[in-house]
């Protein structure tokens, strides 16, 4: 091949190259719902490695994620180490902040002193609201001088890095290999921070039990388990009773925390009063049974507990589910029955004001309601109302355990999301192959008392997978898939909800308008998990191999921002060349031109074959100047050369 010809061959490679780089980003220039645009938070070198956890079908259900609420800026954790990480355990964790023209990264976790734990959870506990400061659980390195040199603590991390000891006494009875220490809860400012611990932190703590204690920033470590009496619980553990039970157990001001000891629920008032809660209010007392804590509203105002025994006078109380009011320090049953005793699967959600509460019971307590099996409830206002029974296999929508919880509630109290595998709305959602059922996701509108599957494929064809939602935090964070004003809901789905969703693969949508949206590409090699939602609905937070932004170079897994009226402009570096490449005398390729209106150079090809006709018709010139022009060949006559 000639030299023109390799240089030729050189500039049409490199155009391709350069095409591909802009291909994943460029060939998805479909519009976003609500004029959204991709911006890439995480670093576009990422040290080979992927963002969440061992896989990425689980997304984030092993690492914390958590957005800040104005959703400009996430925190989450990795088994990758890049940006500035020094070392770190099987997590490393990040908080990645938007700037204006890009999403800068870095790494807080602290330096390891010792290799890393196999499936450790991640150290940080919890993040602010706005991720000014986090709570870790920590043993060494010691992270300030004071910290007890060999037991596990709590730090509250600052925004500039310094780290602040909350647990400054070391336990006084236990040796470090069996002491032990549980995150219950905070406030969003982080103010104030309650956990657990299986030894006395303070010396009027009872020695090598469980008791629970309060950090704030005010008044230091407090003991939390006091009963009325004024004397300490013997043992005792925060919310509900056990280490996964502890759904919400500080009120958002700080003011109150609700815990348990002894089947016995009580709440600490400004850190100088204890009320018990589920004390009998029977002229006759059947003695105070034992309570279980399942959700407070969030202004701490009332609790929701259950207990087996009947706690009022009201002829339809055989115990069941009870809230409590603190400002009217009233106590009312929620499930009346005639007969028997009612059984209390658990509680879905209460709103920000403890004005309505949805649950769950196998016990018939309204019209149409299945005895025996899981009928959700809400209570609006003292109004009981069915809304559906659901299948035995959706169990985690009313889990205590916040971590596995698969519903959500608007802090107004007025729409309910949940997962069920039970068909609710008519669709089929049996897989075609298999037969058995896949969990779609429903939105149950209380004001309107309308119930909707917001999952279900709008074609009516029989889903492939399930639905999901992002599990929660392994301490009390779950991520939000409201909007602020509860019109709008995200969530993943295995299906095609869309034309244009073409992977078959796990796919972010949010569901607005009456109808399901991509937010992802729908064209990943892998799954796209949603994380979490920040603004108010603005930042859509997601996992995905796809590459959304030109400046994503690899295949690896990345966390994405899908932001309304978002968007950085691209920036792509020009590509490398060697030897012949170099030279470019017809022109540069394009670098940065948006896909499809990027245009390949126009190589001329060289007119060899209109030279070599040249030659061939010298030949005939002689016979033509003679007159013979019939012997002339036809393509060597006039408007033929």
């Amino acid at each position: 091949m000639s030299g023109r010809g390799i240089e030729r061959l050189a500039i049409a490679l490199a155009t391709a190259a350069a095409l591909f780089a802009l291909w994943p980003a460029a060939s998805l220039a479909v519009p976003l719902p609500e004029g959204r645009a991709y911006e890439q938070v995480t670093p576009a070198d990422k040290n080979g490695g992927d963002v969440g956890g061992p896989a990425l079908e689980g997304g984030f259900a092993s690492a914390i994620g958590q957005s800040a609420s104005d959703g400009e800026s996430i925190g989450y954790a990795s088994l990758a180490s890049f940006a500035d990480a020094q070392s770190a355990d099987l997590f490393t964790h990040y908080i990645s902040r938007r700037g204006s023209t890009a999403w800068s990264t870095h790494a807080i976790s602290p330096p390891m002193a010792e290799p890393p734990r196999f499936l450790a959870l991640p150290a940080f506990r919890i993040f602010a609201a706005d991720l000014s400061a986090a709570v870790l659980e920590w043993k060494k390195p010691l992270l300030v001088p004071e910290a007890p040199p060999e037991h596990t603590s709590f730090y509250l991390r600052s925004a500039d890095g310094t780290y602040l000891l909350l647990t400054k006494t070391p336990p006084l009875n236990r040796p470090p290999d069996s002491y032990s220490v549980r995150f219950a809860g905070a406030t969003e400012d982080l103010s104030r921070v309650v956990f657990e611990a299986n030894d006395a932190l303070l010396p009027e703590a009872p020695a090598e039990a469980w008791s629970v204690y309060e950090w704030s920033a005010s008044l230091g470590l407090r003991l939390v388990s006091v009963l009325p009496e004024g004397a300490a619980a013997p043992e005792a553990s925060a919310g509900g009773t056990g280490e996964s039970d502890y759904a919400q157990v500080i009120s958002a001001d700080g003011s109150r925390v609700f815990w348990t000891a002894e089947g016995q629920l009580y709440v600490r008032e400004g850190g100088v009063r204890t009320v018990k809660l589920n004390a009998s209010r029977r002229e006759v007392s059947l003695g105070d049974g034992s309570a279980k804590l399942l959700a407070i509203s969030a202004d701490g105002s009332k609790a929701f507990f259950s207990d087996p025994t009947s706690l009022t006078d009201s002829p339809d109380d055989r115990g069941g589910l009870y809230e409590y009011d603190l400002e009217g320090e009233s106590l009312r049953l929620l499930t009346p029955v005639p007969v028997g005793e009612p059984q209390i699967d658990g509680i879905l959600g209460v709103a920000g004001d403890g004005s309505s509460a949805y649950f769950v019971s196998h016990t018939g307590l309204a019209s149409g309601a299945q005895e025996g099996e899981p009928n959700l409830y809400v209570d609006r206002a003292g109004t009981l109302e069915l809304i559906a029974t659901l299948s035995s296999e959706d169990a985690l929508n009313w889990s205590p355990n916040l971590e596995e919880r698969t519903s959500r509630l608007t802090v107004d109290g007025n729409r309910l999301a949940f997962l069920s595998e039970a068909s609710l709305t008519g669709y089929d959602n049996t897989d075609p192959i298999t037969g058995e059922p896949h969990s779609q996701l429903f939105v149950y509108d209380a004001e309107e008392g309308l119930l909707s599957c917001v999952s279900c494929n709008p074609t009516g064809d029989r889903p492939i997978g399930r639905a999901t939602i992002p599990r929660g935090t392994p301490s009390s964070y779950q991520p939000r898939i409201f909007s602020a004003d509860g019109s709008r809901v995200f969530f993943n789905s295995a299906d095609a909800l869309v034309s244009r969703d073409s992977n078959h693969r796990q796919d972010v949508y949010v569901f607005a308008d009456g109808k399901p949206q991509l937010i992802s590409a729908g064209v990943s090699s892998d799954n796209s998990d949603l994380v979490d939602i920040g603004g108010g609905g603005r930042d859509v937070f997601f996992t995905t191999r796809s590459r959304l932004v030109a400046g994503d170079r690899d295949n690896n897994a990345d966390l994405y921002d899908a932001r309304v009226g978002g968007g950085f402009p691209e920036a792509v570096e020009p590509l490398p060349c060697e030897g012949e490449a170099c030279r470019s005398p017809l022109g540069t390729p394009p670098q940065a031109a948006p896909f499809p209106a990027t245009a390949l150079p126009r190589l001329e090809a060289e007119p060899t074959q209109k030279r070599h006709r040249r030659k061939r018709c010298r030949g005939h010139r002689g016979k033509a100047r003679a007159g013979d022009e019939a012997a002339r060949p036809k393509r060597c006559r006039r408007g033929h050369r």
